[in-house]
């Protein structure tokens, strides 16, 4: 009986650790842009574009060179957020079913 409520308590801690980290992940997210860079061509050069969804429209902004790296790596920050958010919602349907 004891090292079922060790068990539980262990899980109320997971459980508190994942809600936290899935908040903190949320907010970041915020921060970032959303989308995919495509590349189009353009008089023979391809030139690379942010495109996104908002409100049910595909957008496309120019993304300058300057602003290139920084962008795509905000993308793959997004995209590694996105999975891990993917695993903590997991991980917390489970705890839920094992602590009713």
């Amino acid at each position: 009986m004891n090292s079922m409520v060790y068990i539980e308590g262990i899980l109320a801690d997971e459980k508190a650790r994942l809600l936290e980290k899935k908040q903190d992940y949320e907010s970041k997210m915020k921060l970032l842009p959303r989308g995919s860079i495509v590349h189009k061509k353009i008089g023979g050069k391809s030139y690379p574009y942010l495109m996104f969804r908002e409100n049910m429209k595909v957008k496309t902004v120019y993304i300058k060179n300057i602003d290139f790296d920084s962008i795509s790596k905000q993308i793959e920050d997004r995209r590694r957020m996105e999975k891990a958010l993917k695993n903590i919602k997991e991980n917390l349907k489970v705890i839920a079913k094992v602590i009713k």
